[in-house]
């Protein structure tokens, strides 16, 4: 389990680790902190939490995205452990100067396959794309995982202040998600708003 300190526009990842299915849990350890997740785009609300997830052989994963004001730089810090424990220090998997990456999701199948989605706000344009960035257990060696250059899972940006309003900020919702879906499948699911209206979308994908 984890928590969160949203205080201030931070955020630290804090795990809890059970080695008897949740029997008794060991002291808390700090995965991931973060100074600021996302600049302050009111009306637009770029503001997200981290990931959790399991790994094949017992391993625990997480996610957060973080956001630097002073070089306009988004990165994408990623943590694991073993399944005896304990967490990794955090590294950064991914970083991107201009944009907002936000709302990470994982997902990893049985054959050591790790997969994570996030939204990508374009600073300049302030329109939106989903990025896939995908992990494979032969180029990782078993190690921490390494990730290859992003793919864009949209066809087209999208316009996020097409959202439905929720009073003083715009927010297309916690409605993202990734799964794998047998050997080498992915299925992505994000909130889309290149029709006009919010819709949700959907799209099969290879690791």
């Amino acid at each position: 389990m984890f928590t969160t300190d949203l205080s201030s526009g931070g955020l630290a990842v804090r795990a809890l680790f059970s080695t008897d299915y949740g029997t008794t849990f060991g002291p808390t350890q700090t995965l991931i902190e973060v100074g600021e997740t996302a600049p302050d785009l009111s009306p637009l609300s770029a503001r997200s939490g981290p990931t959790l997830g399991a790994l094949p052989g017992g391993r625990g994963f997480s996610a957060v995205t973080a956001f630097d004001e002073a070089t306009g730089t988004s990165r994408l810090l990623t943590a694991t452990c073993s399944a005896e424990g304990p967490w990794e220090p955090a590294q950064e998997t991914a970083a991107r100067t201009g944009t907002v990456c936000l709302q990470p999701q994982i997902a990893a199948d049985s054959h050591g396959h790790l997969a994570i989605s996030v939204y990508a706000l374009d600073l300049h344009t302030h329109l939106m794309d989903v990025l896939l960035f995908c992990s494979r257990p032969e180029a990782s060696g078993g190690s921490a995982p390494r990730f290859l250059p992003p793919v864009k899972i949209t066809s087209a940006p999208f316009d996020p202040l097409r959202a439905a309003g929720t009073g003083a900020t715009v927010w297309l919702g916690k409605y993202q998600r990734l799964a794998a879906c047998g050997y080498d499948g992915l299925h992505g699911v994000w909130t889309d708003t290149r029709s006009g209206s919010t819709q949700i979308l959907t799209a099969v994908l290879g690791f």
